[in-house]
């Protein structure tokens, strides 16, 4: 475990903590939560899905309509 600890020194440009990613989470459940729309879990697994292909697109600097119609499309 503890070579773990210090993977962010081996490899120069990783974060040595997951903050970036647990904010990230944190607003799609309480987006989530916040919205009592869902009437099924289906539609909570489609949002949660839809919401994190969303934000990696946005962190990514990607077209997030011209993705979400791509990805829409391919169904």
């Amino acid at each position: 475990m503890a070579p773990d600890l210090f993977t962010f020194v081996r490899h120069p440009g990783l974060p040595p903590t997951k903050n970036m990613s647990e904010r990230t989470r944190r607003r799609v459940v309480l987006h989530r939560k916040i919205r009592l729309m869902f009437g099924s879990i289906t539609g909570m697994q489609t949002y949660s899905t839809l919401m994190t292909c969303m934000m990696t697109w946005d962190a990514q600097g990607k077209d997030l309509m011209g993705k979400v119609h791509g990805a829409i499309m391919a169904n």
